[in-house]
C-alpha cells in the first residue's frame, strides 16, 4: 500500500469519527433555527430639541415711570448673550428689568445695548421723561377751569385698574389753542407719545380700548393762551370687579 492510500484511509477515519461525534451530540435535540426577522429594522429618529434662534434685532423695551423712579423691561426676542442699560444720567445696569431712581426732573435718553452669541450688537434709544406725580384724574370726574399761556404745559395722570376697558381722556375747550398728548408709563414728550390730538371743534380725545393697568400721563400743551378748558378721564370696570365690590359691601353690612 502506498503512502497516499495510507493517508486517504487515515483521513477517512478521522472525518467519519467527527461526523459520528456530531451526530451523537444532536441526538434528541431539535436543530436551532434563527427566528425570522420581518418588517423594518430602522430605529426611530431621536427628537432634536429646538435650538434658540440667534438674536437679530430690533431691540425692544418698555418703561413705566412712577414719579422720579422708572422701571425698565427688556422685551427683545431671541438669544441675548448680555445687555447694558445707559439711563442717560451716568448710571448703567446689566439687569434684564432694572429699576432706576433719577435725582431730578428731566428728559433722559435711555439706551439699551444687546450683544448676541455671534459678537453682534444692537441698540435702541428712547427719551424718558420723569417728574413728580402730577394731579390724578379720577374715573368720570372732570378737571374744569384749566388755563395756560402759550408754550406752557399742564400735566395729569389716570390710573385705570386691571381689567378696565375703554379708557377715554378728553380735553374740551376753545378750538385751536391746545394739544393733548397721552402716553402710558411715562410723561409724553414732543417725539414720544401714544396719542397726539389737536384741540379742534372744541374737543380732543384719546381712546384706548384695552388699557393696561398703570399710569397714563396726559399733557396739555398750550399753542396759544387759553382758559376755561376741562380735562376728564373715564373707563369701564369689569363686571367681576363690580360683583366683588357688591359682595364685599354685603359682607360688611352683615358684619355690622
Amino acid at each position: 500500500m502506498d503512502s497516499n492510500a495510507r493517508m486517504g484511509g487515515r483521513s477517512g477515519f478521522v472525518l467519519g469519527a467527527l461526523v459520528a461525534i456530531s451526530a451523537c451530540g444532536n441526538v434528541g435535540k431539535e436543530a436551532s433555527v434563527p427566528p425570522e426577522v420581518t418588517g423594518s429594522t430602522t430605529m426611530p429618529a431621536a427628537e432634536v430639541a429646538p435650538q434658540p434662534k440667534p438674536y437679530g434685532g430690533p431691540v425692544a423695551f418698555s418703561v413705566v415711570a412712577e414719579g422720579l423712579t422708572a422701571s425698565f423691561t427688556d422685551e427683545s426676542e431671541g438669544t441675548v448673550l448680555n445687555r447694558t442699560w445707559d439711563f442717560g444720567d451716568g448710571a448703567t445696569s446689566v439687569a434684564a428689568a432694572p429699576i432706576h431712581a433719577y435725582s431730578r426732573v428731566g428728559v433722559y435718553e435711555v439706551r439699551e445695548t444687546i450683544a448676541d452669541g455671534e459678537g453682534k450688537t444692537f441698540d435702541r434709544t428712547l427719551p424718558v421723561r420723569v417728574m413728580p406725580f402730577p394731579p390724578e384724574l379720577r374715573n368720570g370726574t372732570a378737571r374744569p377751569g384749566l388755563s395756560a399761556v402759550a408754550t406752557y404745559e399742564l400735566h395729569y395722570f389716570a390710573r385705570p385698574p386691571l381689567g378696565a376697558s375703554h379708557l377715554d381722556i378728553e380735553l374740551t375747550g376753545p378750538a385751536g389753542l391746545a394739544e393733548l398728548d397721552v402716553k402710558f408709563g411715562s410723561v409724553p414728550t414732543d417725539s414720544s407719545y401714544d396719542c397726539h390730538v389737536a384741540l379742534t371743534d372744541g374737543a380732543a380725545r384719546c381712546t384706548f380700548d384695552a388699557p393696561r393697568a398703570g399710569p397714563y400721563y396726559a399733557r396739555i400743551l398750550a399753542t396759544k393762551n387759553f382758559a376755561d378748558a376741562s380735562l376728564k378721564a373715564s373707563w369701564n370696570e369689569t363686571v367681576a370687579e363690580a360683583g366683588d365690590k357688591k359682595s364685599g359691601a354685603s359682607s360688611a353690612a352683615q358684619n355690622h
